[in-house]
């Protein structure tokens, strides 16, 4: 999605001294079905209420709207099958980072498999490296995407201190 970065301050006074509260707006949850799996589309439109400190401004920031896709199954992206899709955040706020939720499958012949014999990663838009979780991570966070959207905020914040 397109990135909306529209600053928060004041369009008046173009103070940032502000006091703002985040709502979310035109709720929408859609299920589909993809041959013998069903997927779950959430979205909703993020915007910012927000009032200046120094002129007493009321104004709204519209951050655009995020969508977080989850699957029943694991959705297969190569035709081994060993790599597969669970979970997909993306957003046109500028201030947060999109992500996808991946397992791999590790190969039997492979020493350093472990007793799952699945990874899971969690790739972060505009990051380098993946952030590798456990199968207790995973539980918790693939139907709630606002603690995954944590976990990505502290990570990016003590990658880059």
């Amino acid at each position: 999605m397109k990135k909306i970065n529209t600053s928060l301050a004041c369009p008046n006074c173009t103070s940032s001294n502000i006091q703002c509260s985040l709502e979310y707006h035109d709720k929408k949850i859609k299920h589909c079905n993809d041959s013998d799996n069903t997927i779950k589309i959430a979205t909703r439109k993020k915007v910012y209420n927000c009032k200046c400190n120094s002129c007493g401004h009321n104004y709204i920031v519209n951050h655009g709207i995020e969508k977080y896709v989850s699957f029943e199954k694991p959705y297969q992206i190569n035709c081994l099958g060993d790599v597969n899709l669970l979970a997909v955040y993306d957003t046109e706020s500028g201030f947060e980072h999109g992500y996808k939720i991946c397992s791999i499958t590790q190969s039997p012949y492979d020493k350093n498999t472990n007793s799952e014999g699945i990874i899971y990663l969690m790739l972060i838009e505009g990051e380098e490296f993946p952030i590798l979780l456990s199968k207790q991570t995973i539980d918790k966070i693939i139907d709630n995407p606002n603690k995954a959207r944590s976990l990505v905020i502290n990570n990016i914040l003590s990658r880059h201190k």
